[in-house]
């Protein structure tokens, strides 16, 4: 053992360090042999791995840590043999002495040995954190060597993610109630996402871009890290001596340079890497977590250092840190819907950006709610146009998933009355009420109810599921479109005739929905076909996302053709489709043919059947809309491969609006007739 050790002994002075001295006559105690992994924080962040091994601990020291995953190899140094006595070791390895830094065990057990010879060795871990069947092997010189998980890992853990874009906030004004929300302060940084890794750090800013070389001061986060593997979202600052953020010293770092100058420009402006919340830790991805549950993960990590923090968030007494932020330099808050999820590269209603100054860039008109005053129990009195309406429970949560309310409803279809209203007008609406939110009990309803305000207008029409004459709704104004939603009503379901012509439908249209495996992509793929068969046939026609699984397809019209004219010639449209693309279209209902292809539905052009409206929120996790599509979107969306590219939010739709206007008002006045289908 003497021998084994002069290697250990000939670099250190025992004088000097607290790692422990051989001591001969050292005997391997009964059982299994023992293994330890010590966290070593020296010059780089390490792990070694010790195997107790003829009366020595044989040493490897690994800059990645151990593998869990058994796609994945790693690098092992193999270093001198360690004394019994280390297996235990942990504290502080004095400057200038070798491994100086500090040493902690990270893991310990014992290990089964399966195979140990020259260049290889096979065993299982038994420990408190690792288990398993791994293999040492040597991959070049006598110091070269991997180490590989043999066996599946116990858990199912999510992969580690590829670098995304962060979530994003609307700028809006404090909510009435601040109940639900958190608060975090707006530091006016760089956007930064870390992706941690033993050893290793990823920065990325919001395009991407990494941004790792020009912030070295945040790259000891990692120690703090340890082995963990997670995904941290936060911001850069550069603060000044009266801890109030920087923005012009800020701008001096957050530019390119030779290494030197970056190093420079760290000393001389150091900046804080302010964290304020985690996407994926040690292989459970978080993004679909509500941001209650990541705040508490991500502060149990506890990462404070010199370039970094984790300010907590408030949940009480937001609106006077929002007076107060202001004078503290501060732009103003960003606030957080406790129950929602983190959303990638979107921007939604979820997250509120409220400057402190109250300003708002492209600042909108408020929301309807915001006039509402109570009148009696979570009742309250809304003006709307020339009317005023009893609205009632505006806090009720319609999408606990979000948390979007109905009072959020209610605003969402006023901010979009201006472009839906115009495809509402003249036709009956079927009513589909959430009363519980879109996790509860649903119901549709065609007969208008009968405590509508008197001013409602209706239509009596027949209906082929009462087989009688009824009232269906007309929502002709937005006064019926806001009673509407504060009845829960998320979904509009229309009519394709207006009920000054019943026979004659506006469009011709189809229900692209996918059985699963497939998906929208595959939806968009079978649309680009559709639309190159109407070009064949000179028919021009318009995609709109169903707000759900799959999109619609519609033809304008706006002539003369009928029901009785439209529905076979839908028919023989989706059975084409289905002779010419037989693995990927269907164009029947019959479940055991849909798995894996796109149903072609043409049912829905029938007088008596209903379409959910262009605009239509929909009762998913997520508020989505029906949302009316460019050809270049889809065409985007199929080639690149991006299904999220065709799901739009409310808060989307809403900017969509902004830039683009209405997409589908071809559909109001373009006058199409009906071709013969000999193709």
């Amino acid at each position: 053992m003497a021998n084994q050790l002069s290697e250990y002994e000939r670099k250190r002075d025992f004088g000097k360090t607290a790692e422990p001295a051989p001591r001969p006559g050292k005997r391997r105690r009964k059982g299994n042999p023992r293994f330890v992994v010590q966290e070593h924080s020296a010059t780089r962040l390490h792990w070694d791995l010790r195997l107790e091994h003829d009366g020595v601990g044989v040493s490897w020291a690994i800059p990645n840590g151990i593998p869990h995953d058994p796609d994945e190899n790693r690098k092992a140094v193999h270093t001198e043999d360690h004394p019994l006595e280390y297996m235990t070791f942990e504290g502080e390895i004095p400057k200038g002495e070798y491994g100086a830094g500090t040493m902690k065990v990270w893991d310990s057990g014992t290990y089964e040995p399966e195979k140990w010879r020259d260049g290889e060795i096979i065993f299982r871990f038994e420990g408190k954190r690792l288990h398993g069947r791994y293999v040492l092997f040597r991959a070049g010189g006598p110091k070269d060597w991997m180490i590989h998980r043999m066996d599946p890992a116990e858990d199912d853990r999510d992969p580690f993610p590829e670098p995304f874009r962060p979530m994003l906030a609307n700028e809006g004004e404090l909510p009435r109630s601040t109940r639900g929300w958190a608060a975090e302060l707006d530091w006016g940084g760089v956007r930064a996402l870390a992706r941690c890794r033993p050893g290793r750090l990823d920065l990325r800013d919001a395009e991407l871009a990494d941004i790792a070389p020009r912030w070295p001061e945040v790259h000891r986060l990692t120690r703090q890290v340890g082995a963990h593997d997670l995904v941290l979202d936060g911001e850069l600052v550069v603060f000044d001596a009266d801890g109030r953020p920087d923005p012009e010293r800020l701008a001096r770092r957050d530019k390119p340079g030779s290494d030197s100058a970056l190093r420079r420009r760290a000393r001389e402006n150091p900046a804080t890497y302010v964290i304020f919340d985690l996407l994926h830790l040690d292989g459970e991805d978080l993004t679909d977590a509500p941001y209650r549950r990541r705040r508490e993960l991500l502060e149990g990590l506890e990462l404070e250092g010199e370039a970094w923090r984790t300010p907590r968030a408030a949940t009480t007494k937001i609106k006077e840190l929002l007076a107060a932020a202001a004078g503290q330099g501060v732009g103003g808050l960003v606030l957080k819907k406790r129950s929602s999820p983190y959303l990638p590269g979107r921007r939604t209603g979820d997250w509120l950006l409220v400057r402190a100054d109250g300003a708002r860039a492209g600042s909108s008109v408020a929301k309807l709610t915001d006039a509402a005053e109570p009148s009696t129990k979570n009742k309250f009195r809304l003006p709307v146009g020339d009317r005023e309406l009893t609205v009632s429970n505006l806090g009720k949560v319609l999408y606990p998933r979000t948390g979007f309310t109905k009072g959020d409803l209610i605003d969402a279809y006023a901010d979009l009355a201006e472009v839906l209203l115009p495809h509402l007008r003249g036709r009956p609406v079927t009513l589909k009420r959430y009363p519980d939110g879109v996790e509860g009990k649903f119901f549709y309803e065609k007969r208008s109810p009968k405590h509508r305000p008197d001013w409602v207008a209706t239509a009596r029409i027949w209906s082929e599921s009462h087989k009688a004459e009824i009232d269906y709704t007309l929502i002709e104004d937005l006064p019926t479109l806001i009673w509407s939603a504060n009845l829960a009503n998320i979904e509009l379901h229309t009519a394709l005739a207006r009920i000054d012509d019943p026979d004659r439908p506006d469009s011709l249209v189809f229900d692209l929905d996918p059985g699963a495996p497939a998906d929208v992509l595959d939806c968009a793929r079978v649309a680009l076909r559709l639309r190159a068969l109407f070009a064949q046939l000179g028919l021009e026609c318009q995609a709109k996302t169903s707000g759900s699984k799959g999109l619609h397809l519609h033809a304008p019209l706006n002539g003369t053709a009928t029901f009785a004219e439209t529905r076979p010639f839908a028919k023989a449209v989706a059975e084409v489709m289905e002779a010419r693309f037989p693995d990927e279209v269907v164009s029947r209902q019959a479940k055991a043919r849909r798995a894996g292809r796109v149903l072609i539905d043409w049912s829905q052009n029938d007088p008596h059947k209903t379409t959910a409206s262009v605009y239509s929120l929909r009762a998913r996790e997520m508020p989505t809309a029906s949302t009316p599509l460019e050809w270049e979107e889809v065409e985007a969306a199929a080639e690149a491969g991006d299904a999220g590219a065709l799901v739009f939010t409310i808060d989307d739709l809403r900017g969509r609006i902004a830039a683009k206007g209405d997409l589908f008002a071809p559909l109001l006045s373009q006058k199409q007739e009906l071709p013969e289908l000999s193709v």
